[in-house]
């Protein structure tokens, strides 16, 4: 017959904690060897301890229990290339997690060093009149927006050139959404112009016509021709 040892002896045998053992049988991880059924009073095999090792050291990396779980298996499994694949996986999150890490690191350095302080803009209201614009609408994130942006800008301005239409003002954006690091959103990309024009190469594109500030989203008959253009009213 094994001798078993209590949940204390055991926890001081691992270096887990009496709750964190108490989790693992919860969840399923490491499950006591036996249980006294008058005191529910935990006992383990001291074999159990190569086990319990693997899970602090997997705990220690910040692997979630759903993964330890799920390497457990696949380890009881004798599937080593697969555990390997469970392992490099991890790794790629974690040198995820540390970039988004240094990425707010860096921002935060700017933030000390800037005089401005964390509120160095002005932030105003205006009202504008009727617009006429070409435009180009993208869905894009934050690690290409700078790119998708230039590129609509150059499609907007080579479509302009080859209708000889002259922009008639600055260029500017218009965001739809919200866009991070973690979320992908819609931004417009904005020429004003004086005239209209129409081409059935870039379903993408739009033209509109913006009052007092408002915008609204593609008109009626610019969904039912397909069309470059559209109006807002």
């Amino acid at each position: 017959m094994k001798k078993l040892v209590p949940i204390g002896r055991f926890s001081k045998m691992t270096r887990l904690s009496i709750k964190a053992l108490r989790l693992y049988d919860e969840s399923g991880l490491l499950k006591p060897a036996s249980v006294d059924p008058s005191s529910g009073y935990r006992y383990y095999d001291p074999a159990q301890a190569n086990r319990a090792e693997a899970i602090r050291t997997l705990r220690s990396v910040d692997m979630s229990l759903d993964q330890i779980r799920e390497i457990l298996v696949t380890h009881d499994g004798n599937n080593p290339d697969a555990v390997h694949r469970l392992l490099v996986a991890h790794r790629e999150r974690l040198a995820e997690r540390l970039a988004t890490q240094e990425r707010m690191l860096a921002y935060l350095e700017t933030l000390i060093n800037r005089e401005e302080g964390v509120m160095p803009y002005e932030v105003s209201v205006q009202e504008s009149g009727p617009q006429l614009i070409a435009s180009v609408k993208v869905t894009t994130r934050l690690d290409r927006i700078a790119n998708d942006i230039g590129t609509s800008f150059q499609t907007i301005i080579g479509a302009l050139q080859e209708q000889q239409v002259a922009p008639s003002g600055a260029p500017m954006l218009v965001y739809h959404d919200l866009i991070d690091s973690e979320t992908e959103g819609d931004v417009e990309i904005c020429i004003p112009v004086d005239a209209t024009f129409s081409t059935e190469r870039t379903p993408r594109w739009r033209c509109a016509s913006s009052r007092a500030g408002r915008w609204r989203r593609r008109s009626t008959a610019a969904r039912t021709k397909r069309s470059l253009w559209r109006t807002t009213r």
